[in-house]
């Protein structure tokens, strides 16, 4: 969960975070998970994505898909998540960047 502190940190708190049906995520057996302790500590509503529904979390899978497809070029992971960030246009944003959209939405997280 550091990762979502980092990003609450540089980002601020969203209000909901929408995740597939994943153990990390959620358990029937278990109870609650730990990311559904931490979620509720910090104030934010865990939404879990449809089951069978392919388009509620499309946009990550997409980027997986990229991610296959590109990544090799790249000597690091990290340098292929500022390109995909900073410099390749997206289709789905009218070919601008996700950082370009990013900086252009209000502030409502």
């Amino acid at each position: 969960m550091w990762l979502l502190d980092r990003a609450i940190h540089e980002y601020s708190r969203p209000r909901e975070i929408l995740t597939d049906h994943g153990s990390q995520f959620w358990s029937v057996r278990r109870g609650e998970s730990t990311f559904d302790a931490y979620y509720q500590r910090q104030g934010i509503k865990h939404i879990l994505g449809g089951i069978g529904k392919p388009t509620t979390l499309g946009k990550i899978e997409r980027w997986f898909l990229t991610y296959d497809l590109e990544h090799a070029r790249f000597s690091f992971h990290s340098r292929f998540v500022e390109y995909y960030n900073y410099e390749r246009p997206h289709m789905a944003l009218d070919y601008s960047t996700p950082a370009e959209v990013f900086r252009d939405v209000p502030d409502v997280l």
